[in-house]
């Protein structure tokens, strides 16, 4: 009888045991299976790595049948972003040629901010053919240097009449002189602003904030070996004997900076100058402020679009003579 309780004790704890193997069995088997599914939607989160990343959207092409692209560099900081959702929308709204152009965004901010900044710029340029280039981030100057650089060597430009370069929060608040170069004046090869106040300089640091350009009329190599480690000084350099020596660039008129030696287009130390009276405006704010509006979703644009001066060509005549002999 002691044996058989024995036995039969045994048994149980054997059945006990059994059933709890088969529950951990079945409860592990559930974990496992479920981990690729866990998986699938966590896939959103894989970093966005450095590579070419094309959005086409059918489009005309820009006034006057010129095809144009619009090359913007950027890192993403908060001053770009506040721009792009603020102050493009009227921006693109207000210019044929800026919405029907094709963008091109060199774009290298932190490996973790690029989902972000890719989808901020989707929206903003959702109805443009859009190509966006992520790439790491070398440095403020040599960034901008490299994003000329690469363009250079993968043939970016190729096809284009022209290619407008400029950064987010250079804004273009009236493009009447520039269409008006580009579509009347054959013999222009670049669209200018001088950091050196003014126009008629013999010291020239021309602006990578914002230029127009010609591709076709850039030797073969061009931006490869920057002479400088100053991004104007060295598109300054690479354009002067191939376009400014010829006589075939045009100054942007009331864009160049007044005042102080800061290089921004439109710059004003001494607010003697109307915001109307400059086509191309370098806006800049504070990063306190910017985050304020950030944070309360304030996306009024401070850059006013309404009027537009229509250029004569006795303007692009007065404007356009002053270049380094």
């Amino acid at each position: 009888k002691c044996s058989e309780r024995i036995s039969a004790s045994t048994a149980s704890s054997f059945i006990i045991t059994s059933r709890l193997t088969l529950i951990a069995t079945f409860w592990f088997g559930v974990f496992f299976l479920s981990q690729p599914l866990l998986h699938e939607n966590q896939q959103y989160e894989v970093p966005i790595i450095k590579g070419s990343y094309h959005y086409p959207n059918s489009q005309l092409n820009s006034p006057g049948g010129l095809k144009v692209m619009l090359f913007i560099t950027t890192h993403m900081p908060l001053q770009h972003i506040w721009y792009l959702k603020s102050c493009w929308p009227p921006a693109l709204q207000n210019s044929v040629l800026l919405n029907t152009a094709d963008v091109v965004v060199y774009l290298n901010p932190e490996e973790k901010e690029r989902k972000k900044a890719m989808k901020i710029l989707k929206h903003t340029f959702r109805h443009q053919n859009l190509t966006i280039h992520v790439r790491d981030n070398p440095g403020k100057q040599e960034g901008a240097m490299a994003a000329l650089s690469d363009a250079s060597r993968e043939g970016w430009f190729s096809g284009y009449d022209w290619v407008i370069r400029l950064n987010p929060d250079v804004i273009v608040r009236n493009d009447t002189f520039i269409v008006n170069v580009m579509q009347n004046d054959p013999n222009a090869t670049a669209l200018l602003i001088n950091c050196n106040n003014h126009t008629n300089s013999t010291v020239l640091k021309i602006h990578t904030d914002f230029f127009a350009i010609k591709p076709a009329f850039l030797p073969s190599g061009a931006f490869r070996n920057p002479v400088s480690n100053n991004a104007e000084r060295a598109f300054t350099n690479s354009i002067t004997e191939v376009i400014v020596n010829k006589g075939n660039h045009r100054w942007i008129p009331g864009s160049h900076p007044l005042g102080g030696v800061i290089c921004r287009a439109g710059y004003d130390l001494f607010g003697s100058r109307k915001r109307e009276e400059t086509p191309v405006i370098h806006s800049h704010q504070g990063v306190k402020e910017l985050r304020h509006k950030l944070k309360r979703k304030q996306f009024t644009c401070p850059i006013p679009f309404r009027a537009r001066r229509i250029y004569l060509s006795s303007d692009l005549q007065n404007f356009e003579l002053d270049y380094v002999r």
